[in-house]
């Protein structure tokens, strides 16, 4: 865990703790990578990394102090008096346009890009506390607050990797079969390669989910309805005229297409891959998929994460469609609705606690709730 006094791992740092200034760089990385990014695209990683050395080398942490404002306000600073030196020798205007240290724009984006390296931070170690803990109450901090926008999985849904591990081990159904040849895929085994293996399985294998599932009874998830109608009315104008469909709103867009997979044939434009399944619209459905990859999410990766789901119902936490009501997980996981609130209520508090110890490293004390009121603002 890290270590939580006030400032501390900016104190640290100036004290020559090797090991604190690593972890400062490490935390940094990713959006000072962004950054760079821009201007050096074929060797971004490169360049941050003679960043941080020089960072190092020159002793740069040793000017931070809390009269000359956060710590990362600090970093973009140095950054982009870095990236101008390297600049020097280009054309003025480029310097004008893009370098300028008096752009706001910089640092707007570089505190965007720390929000979201600092929100994965916190969502690790809030993983972290239940890896060996109590599932049911990860699983329903997870469902309300984060439900998944993707039937693939992140490693943040599998909550004990040895115990989902022992039964892909001593399983005998078909989804432990294909798991276990994903996981001779990889060199090591950690939540990350899990939670990759399992991806192809979604992907690349169609499973016989444990429960019922009808194929007439096929519902679209979309990424952006708006923008999805006006590109079926543009690939199917005949075929809107046909069945009277002008409307670019969510439920005539769902009647026309089930109406449209019902009584036409898709599948000679469009290769079927589910060979063994001659169900008509099922073979319209996967013509859909394909036609409009960008934004109909594939039946068969759904179809699968929840049979993935029902198989590991106590070792991965359930994919979500939209933002479940408090009876809709109790439901789901068959406990009761005060258990439900009992658990958010208890995982809301550890989550503001890691969140507080987190920016409590790079803020004075009196400065921990303001800044976390400005990170959320900028969200």
């Amino acid at each position: 865990m890290w270590k939580t006094t006030h400032w501390s791992q900016i104190i640290e740092a100036q004290q020559d703790n090797r090991e604190a200034m690593e972890e400062l760089c490490t935390d940094y990385w990713t959006p000072v990578y962004k950054i760079v990014r821009r201007y050096y695209e074929n060797d971004a990683e490169d360049m941050v990394q003679e960043f941080f050395v020089k960072f190092l080398e020159n002793k740069w942490i040793g000017r931070v102090s809390q009269t000359k404002g956060k710590f990362r306000t600090f970093v973009i600073t140095v950054l982009l008096r870095f990236l101008n030196d390297k600049h020097k020798k280009r054309q003025l205007q480029f310097e004008k346009d893009i370098l300028n240290l008096e752009e706001t724009s910089h640092i707007k984006d570089f505190n965007r890009y720390w929000i979201e390296t600092l929100f994965s931070i916190v969502s690790r170690r809030m993983h972290a506390q239940f890896t060996n803990g109590n599932f049911v109450d990860y699983a329903v901090f997870r469902m309300y607050y984060e439900p998944a926008s993707t039937a693939l999985l992140r490693c943040e849904d599998i909550v004990c990797l040895q115990k989902l591990l022992y039964k892909i081990k001593n399983g005998n159904k078909q989804i432990d079969r294909i798991l276990r040849v994903e996981v001779q895929k990889f060199a090591k085994i950690t939540y990350v390669e899990i939670s990759q293996a399992i991806n192809l399985v979604l992907q690349n294998h169609w499973l016989q989910a444990p429960t019922t599932c009808h194929l007439v009874a096929i519902d679209f998830k979309v990424s952006c309805w708006k923008q999805f109608s006006s590109a079926v009315l543009s690939q199917f104008n005949k075929f809107a005229d046909k069945y009277n469909w002008h409307e670019k709103d969510k439920s005539h867009t769902i009647r026309f297409l089930n109406t449209l997979m019902q009584n036409e044939d898709l599948t000679h434009t469009q290769k079927n891959h589910l060979d063994h399944n001659e169900e008509f619209s099922y073979k319209n459905r996967i013509a859909l998929e394909n036609i409009f990859p960008e934004y109909i999410e594939k039946y068969q990766l759904r179809h699968n994460r929840r049979a993935i789901d029902c198989h590991f119902a106590s070792l991965i936490v359930p994919c979500m469609n939209e933002t479940p009501s408090l009876l809709g997980i109790a439901n789901y996981l068959n406990i009761s609705k005060y258990q439900v609130e009992k658990s958010l209520e208890t995982t809301r508090k550890l989550y503001k606690k890691i969140m507080r110890d987190e920016v409590a490293r790079y803020v004075y004390p009196d400065e921990v709730s303001q800044e976390i009121k400005y990170l959320y603002s900028l969200l």
